[in-house]
């Protein structure tokens, strides 16, 4: 009896264990980004005119179709590789020379009723007018909370309310001083370049953001607004 009770529970872990995987996907990449630029006493691949950076990232998603439920978690690396010193003078990415590491992606999706879905946490953005910069070796992600809805046919509306950030001028991202592996990654709060800009003494709440992307005209159109 005591052989069956064990086996069992074996049966059990194994079952458990099955399930788990068959929901989980794992994914990730790796870059290498160099540049140079042959201007004025400068030559062609001289490092004083060339910028590069190395970037990996991990994610991980658990998704549970029957429940429409998915939570996933990612972390990006940043790293010139020490070429500063011998190859390049510049970065893509980060502002920094320092090795950077940073959780990029932390969210929950849900779908409470068909054809609406809400995902809150840290997420890449892709909603009209609030969006992230993916052509550069990292991309920045934000704390957010984003819903989508398509009852209305060949139509997507979106409604967000976007708090923080981890994007900078030019289109890199923010030095998160990683020498102390700061993996919250020095986001800031989203609007506060504006704020700052205009001189204004005011703390900043983040943003919101409404749009919709239709086909019902011929061509694909998107409008937005953020506040």
């Amino acid at each position: 009896m005591k052989l069956m009770k064990m086996s069992l529970a074996a049966a059990m872990l194994i079952s458990v264990n099955s399930y788990a995987m068959e929901n989980m996907k794992f994914g990730g990449d790796a870059k290498l980004f160099y540049g140079t630029v042959d201007s004025g006493d400068t030559d062609l691949f001289h490092k004083d005119g060339a910028a590069g950076n190395a970037a990996a990232s991990v994610d991980a998603e658990y998704n549970n179709k029957e429940k429409a439920v998915s939570v996933t978690a990612g972390i990006t690396y940043l790293t010139t590789m020490g070429l500063e010193n011998t190859l390049v003078s510049g970065t893509f990415a980060g502002n920094t020379v320092e090795d950077q590491v940073w959780i990029d992606e932390l969210k929950l999706t849900i779908s409470p009723v068909e054809k609406t879905t809400v995902i809150a946490g840290r997420q890449y953005i892709d909603t009209p007018l609030a969006f992230s910069e993916t052509w550069n070796i990292v991309s920045n992600s934000m704390d957010a909370v984003v819903i989508a809805d398509t009852h209305i046919p060949d139509t997507t509306l979106v409604g967000a309310w976007i708090g923080r950030g981890n994007g900078t001028a030019g289109f890199q991202v923010v030095d998160n001083n990683s020498a102390d592996m700061n993996l919250g990654g020095n986001y800031n709060s989203y609007g506060s370049a504006i704020v700052n800009a205009a001189g204004l003494n005011i703390a900043s709440k983040g943003a919101y953001s409404v749009g919709a992307v239709t086909k019902l005209v011929p061509l694909t159109y998107t409008a937005g607004l953020v506040l």
